[in-house]
């Protein structure tokens, strides 16, 4: 099977958008991090039961990230960035502390706990400027910081046509 690594000049420009869009998060440079996303965004997040829609919504949803986990950070550069045409996805790693209150949609405040997360996701885009979203979390690892819940060791995930398959020794489980 021969695999094609031609990065065409579109893909290179939204894997550099992502980027760019990553290194503001980390940076907490709101303002430049909303022009850098389209007015008309929609977000799929998971534990969001309802995409979040415009990029006032999405701002306000990772402000709240950072109020919950004020460490929060996405790593790059990406290990793993593929895409074609109108579309990209990048596999990375977001790790923080839960050292802020989680409000929950019915307004119960939860405390912090301390605890550390290590997350590895799949970010896929489609669109020029961060238009349509899809986050897909595809494993959480312990850290010696915190008591993880128990995780299966083997997971998959299909993201854009492509399987990507992981094998960990986790040491939760």
């Amino acid at each position: 099977m021969t695999i094609n690594t031609e990065t065409t000049g579109r893909t290179k420009h939204l894997l550099a958008l992502m980027t760019r869009g990553d290194d503001l998060f980390n940076a907490r440079d709101w303002q430049t991090l909303d022009e850098v996303h389209h007015p008309d965004m929609i977000a799929f997040i998971p534990g969001s039961a309802d995409p979040i829609y415009g990029r006032e919504a999405h701002g306000a949803a990772m402000q709240q990230l950072v109020r919950m986990f004020p460490d929060v950070r996405v790593h790059t550069p990406y290990p793993i960035q593929f895409g074609g045409d109108d579309w990209i996805t990048v596999v990375t790693n977001a790790t923080g502390t839960f050292t802020g209150e989680m409000t929950l949609p019915d307004g119960k405040v939860v405390p912090p706990t301390g605890k550390a997360f290590d997350l590895e996701f799949a970010h896929q885009q489609v669109g020029g400027r961060p238009a349509h979203r899809h986050l897909r979390l595809l494993g959480l690892r312990c850290s010696e910081a915190a008591d993880r819940p128990r995780l299966a060791a083997n997971y998959a995930g299909r993201i854009a046509g492509t399987t990507i398959i992981r094998q960990r020794n986790n040491p939760c489980v």
